[in-house]
């Protein structure tokens, strides 16, 4: 809707006048009158709302603005931020523009008392030297809440997220993202083992592709749920590893539930596979809580019903061929109509 401004002799006298009630990243064109005479006409394109977050220019010290930070926030505004391996000690949110994310080499470290870490519209490159994005550190280390919104996690070498020393991680949500190439051979994906806590992990709406050994290694006391709905797994545990236990392995949440809603399977494990290399899961004890599955597909995954469901994987997912794009690409984009229809993996292919 049109707005209309009176320009104060205040105005005249700083140059410049301060409109309020408009919209954020809209273009306008504003036009200037006298006694129903036009004096001039100018467009612009109004800027994100940061919420009052501090700006993190292009060429910042990342690792100063993060230690200076009273808990504003930080938006980036620039295209690419070196962290290295940054060790946090406070709650803290960092974003960037959906349409402009920035590209950070580096990865965070938790061996302390932290509420919340929220991380929205940003893309993480371990350029194949880095281990992971988070990584807990030490046995007192709390984490409460972690967020990944829109992000990107590409070329790490071992996991997605690692909790192996008995910290505490709480309740982690993860929407809108994309992980890919996560070498993880000598390590599993999201990796909490024994001694570790865990509340819940919620992913939506979010693509894994390329990488890692046992994709879901929560040996953690899991007191909350974990769920996985509308996300795409395309050529992930495929490493000829006896430590490749598969997509889920569960083991300590027998009060939690495991959904699994739709999604789509794609290439898990490899052509020989043994054992319980790419497997859904390998037995029961591995698969604590209760099973809620549905409207879930999978296709060329050579031993993933080698175990747990091999007799009953029709109540867990349906074999089709999905017809991505060009999958060796990164181009998920799904053909098979009634995938379309039911409107099964990641929303960003259809």
């Amino acid at each position: 809707a049109p707005v209309t401004y009176t320009v104060t002799a205040e105005d005249i006298a700083n140059g410049y006048a301060t409109i309020d009630g408009l919209t954020p990243e809209t273009p306008y064109k504003a036009v200037l009158k006298l006694d129903n005479r036009t004096r001039g006409t100018i467009e612009f394109t109004t800027s994100i709302d940061t919420g009052g977050m501090t700006l993190v220019a292009e060429g910042d010290d990342l690792v100063a603005a993060i230690e200076a930070d009273k808990g504003e926030g930080l938006f980036l505004t620039g295209s690419t931020y070196e962290l290295g391996d940054y060790t946090l000690s406070k709650a803290i949110a960092i974003a960037a523009a959906p349409a402009n994310k920035p590209i950070i080499h580096g990865r965070f470290i938790v061996n302390s008392d932290i509420t919340s870490f929220t991380l929205t519209n940003l893309i993480f490159d371990g350029q194949n030297e880095l281990d992971n994005v988070l990584q807990m550190s030490g046995a007192t280390a709390n984490l409460s809440t972690l967020t990944f919104e829109n992000c990107e996690i590409r070329n790490m070498k071992k996991h997605l997220i690692y909790n192996g020393v008995g910290a505490t991680i709480g309740d982690i949500v993860i929407n809108n993202c994309i992980w890919d190439n996560i070498e993880g051979n000598g390590g599993d994906g999201f990796d909490f083992r024994e001694g570790d806590k865990l509340g819940s992990l919620i992913v939506t709406n979010t693509t894994f592709s390329n990488g890692v050994r046992t994709f879901l290694r929560c040996q953690a006391e899991l007191s909350g749920n974990i769920s996985f709905t509308n996300c795409t797994f395309y050529n992930i545990c495929t490493f000829n590893n006896s430590n490749n236990h598969g997509l889920f392995r569960i083991t300590n949440g027998a009060n939690s539930t495991f959904t699994v809603h739709n999604c789509i399977f794609y290439g898990i494990g490899f052509t020989g596979a043994s054992g319980n290399m790419g497997v859904w899961a390998r037995t029961g004890s591995n698969m604590a809580g209760t099973e809620s599955y549905a409207n879930n597909y999978w296709f060329n995954s050579p031993n993933l019903w080698g175990a747990l469901h091999a007799s009953d994987h029709e109540s867990v997912a349906t074999e089709a061929d999905p017809g991505f794009a060009d999958a060796a690409n990164g181009d998920f984009t799904i053909s098979n109509e009634d995938m379309i229809y039911y409107q099964v993996g990641d929303p960003r292919w259809y």
